[in-house]
């Protein structure tokens, strides 16, 4: 068992030696706040942007295609994901009109 104090607590996991540590906080510790990312390195540098801008976005357009985002999500990804982050942000329109009872 791997033993760890993080922001004064202490955490236990158990599991493979090579389980990356990102998948011992998320998963091991429960600290779903430590994000994976685009997975290119640049771990979560425009992440809270992302989300607010996106979050705004839907609330005005509640469908956006391909076009509506290219035109109105202007937040830079040092990554250069953009066709990932058009796929989360459809996901997020998707998942948000079913929970409004939209679709």
């Amino acid at each position: 068992m791997i033993r760890f104090t993080l922001n004064g607590k202490i955490y236990g996991f158990e599991g493979p030696e090579n389980t990356p540590l990102l998948w011992v906080l998320r998963d091991g510790a429960g600290l779903t706040g430590t994000k994976y990312s685009c997975g290119a390195g640049q771990c979560g540098y425009c992440q809270s942007g992302q989300i607010m801008a996106v979050a705004a976005m839907l609330r005005s357009l509640p469908s956006p295609t391909d076009k509506d985002i290219d035109r109105k999500h202007s937040n830079i990804c040092r990554c250069g994901t953009y066709s990932r982050i058009r796929k989360a942000i459809h996901r997020a329109a998707e998942l948000s009109r079913e929970g409004s009872g939209d679709e």
